[in-house]
């Protein structure tokens, strides 16, 4: 066996082990991919458990409070559908179920622990809930004894459920970083096999190449001398140009040879580019899910509230029709003045007190009353410190002390809780349909691979929007934006960009401080800076903070790419992105896209 055929059979082997670990790779891949798929289902299910526990709570809460027949049978309905959910959807954590395509899967022992910890609780809330639910309605002392039942084991219940939650994400990031040491074992492995190759099978081919070269110049110098000689040297002439076809034959089959391995490197490479394409969309996936729990709350918030001011609108109208016309027909000029008077104090009113301060307010307009002389002066002074009028008491002071009085100011409490239940409505839907049309931006997001039209500020508002429940209690947004024009990007590509950095600063200002969004217009060139208030960046880690799989993050919260995928997905608009940081000061990232 000559020395061609030897590298051709080990060419072929190393090409055969390539293979081998890309497909094992891709193998690993896809089965990760459905796991966290199934551990994504598990995870929303149990941080469902959490809103479904309160909801019951919400509705047994009403039952106790509410006196109207329909009002109760809707309440109790409500609360044994949430409840059924709320046995079910915990059974099928626990045991698997097929209806909420929860698998059967065997826990850690931690998530065992935690459920058992969690069974007393669960099952103390669960019974006290049937037993408040089979109660007549009457019964108002043992459903006061269930309902603290209920309330002393449910913050448990979160708590416990919260943890569970945190459990099953530890476990998935866990399983990833795994998966990320065996991908990372493979390409090493691929790596060394492609430098064995380059140096035992290719350099020899390049050296038998240039002997072939060498020997057929020898020969064509031997050919010059032998025309020379032609007549005393024809056989010696006809076997040198034989020989030399038998040598270009073999130069011919080598060059096949280089030209396949070529196409063969260029497969490895577009195997590579694909790998890395399933790492930067693994992070998007990663980032998105951070966003389910907060959009879900955005929007379920203000759907709470419409629905709670709903039904106190639809009870002041029940209470209010029938006594309106004949209160209206009784009223005489000055009355009716004080009566419009009365609901434009109540729909301007604006104050948020506090208990202490409704109370001592109430004290205050009590004894004013009682100077006056006038029927139920603590029932009365109730209602004028809810409808704000304690400010204007001595220009009421007719209507308090008229017959009408009761009525009157009953009639303007039903009014006003109409307006503010209105006013409630607007402001509920304005901010649920703000974080829907964020979220519609979001999702309609080209991902075709081709350029578009887009204005940088509101694909950054898009971003601030769907982080809007982590901080919207003790973080301060500083926006300042130039008028940007639409300049051509990959749109979904710098909303990951966004996504990142924006997450990275809420995480470094832990729960308070400052974001600052800034954009600028310079010359051909869109800058924009996103900075925090945490404690900046320490100085021996600088260099290293966009080099892949490197995190200064506990085990488990992060993978190390983020910031290596925004540098490429930033270099990919022919940009730059760098930071500034003050330690104890915070952190600023820059990133400058020319247009």
């Amino acid at each position: 066996m000559n020395i061609l055929s030897k590298l051709t059979i080990s060419y072929v082997v190393a090409l055969l082990l390539i293979g081998i670990f890309t497909v094992t790779s891709q193998i690993l891949i896809q089965n990760f991919l459905e796991k966290q798929q199934s551990e994504a289902i598990v995870i929303n299910m149990a941080g469902r458990q959490r809103m479904l526990s309160q909801k019951i709570t919400k509705h047994i809460l009403l039952l106790g409070e509410l006196s109207d027949s329909t009002a109760l049978a809707e309440q109790h309905k409500q609360a044994s559908i949430a409840l059924n959910l709320w046995n079910e959807a915990h059974t099928g954590l626990i045991e698997g179920s097929e209806k909420l395509k929860l698998p059967k899967r065997v826990p850690s022992d931690s998530i065992k622990m935690l459920f058992a910890d969690l069974k007393p609780h669960y099952e103390a809330v669960s019974v006290a809930s049937k037993r408040i639910l089979a109660l007549p309605p009457e019964n108002k002392e043992e459903f006061r004894v269930h309902l603290a039942q209920i309330i002393k084991h449910e913050s448990t219940f979160l708590k416990l459920m919260d943890s569970i939650v945190s459990q099953y994400e530890r476990e998935a990031n866990r399983e990833l970083q795994k998966l990320k040491h065996i991908e990372a074992i493979l390409m090493v492995i691929t790596l060394l096999i492609l430098c064995l190759e380059a140096l035992f099978i290719f350099r020899p081919i390049v050296a038998q190449t240039k002997k072939y070269v060498k020997d057929l110049n020898e020969k064509n110098a031997l050919i010059l001398a032998t025309q020379q000689n032609l007549s005393t040297a024809l056989e010696e002439l006809q076997a040198s140009e034989e020989e030399l076809r038998q040598n270009f034959e073999e130069l011919q089959a080598t060059q096949d040879v280089l030209q396949e391995q070529k196409d063969s490197l260029e497969a490895a490479l577009n195997n590579l580019s694909i790998t890395q394409n399933q790492l930067i969309q693994s992070e998007k996936m990663a980032a998105l899910g951070q966003l389910v729990a907060s959009i879900a709350h955005e929007v379920n918030t203000p759907l709470g509230a419409i629905r709670s001011s709903s039904n106190n609108i639809q009870n002041a109208l029940t209470k209010i029709i029938p006594s309106l016309p004949p209160f209206l027909q009784h009223l005489n000029e000055s009355e009716a003045e004080a009566f419009k008077k009365t609901l434009l104090i109540s729909a301007s009113n604006t104050d948020l007190l506090s208990t202490r301060e409704q109370r001592n307010l109430k004290y205050e307009v009590m004894e004013a009353l009682e100077g006056w002389t006038v029927q139920e002066p603590e029932k009365m002074a109730d209602i004028l410190v809810e409808l704000g009028i304690y400010k204007y008491l001595e220009e009421f002071r007719n209507i308090c002390q008229s017959e009408k009085a009761s009525i009157f100011l009953e009639n303007a409490i039903h009014f006003s809780t109409l307006i503010k239940a209105n006013n409630t409505i607007n402001i509920a839907s304005d901010k649920a349909a703000k974080t829907v049309f964020a979220l519609k931006n979001f999702s309609r997001q080209d991902q075709s691979g081709v350029k578009q039209l887009i204005n940088i500020n509101l694909s950054l508002e898009t971003t601030l929007t769907l982080y809007h429940n982590h901080i919207k209690q003790n973080i301060e947004v500083v926006r300042e934006f130039d008028d940007l024009p639409e300049i051509e990007v990959y749109p979904d590509e710098l909303v990951q960009v966004w996504t990142n950095l924006l997450y990275n600063g809420i995480q470094a200002i832990k729960g308070k401080g400052k974001l600052f969004v800034k954009t600028q217009l310079l010359d051909s060139i869109v800058k924009v800076s996103i900075g925090d208030t945490g404690a900046g960046i320490p100085e021996d880690i600088r260099e290293k903070i966009f080099n892949p799989f490197f995190t200064t993050k506990k085990a488990g919260e992060g993978s190390g790419l983020g910031l290596d995928i925004v540098r490429k997905l930033v270099e990919k608009h022919n940009g730059r992105i760098y930071f500034e940081s003050k330690i104890n000061v915070g952190t600023t990232f820059f990133v400058e896209i020319p247009f």
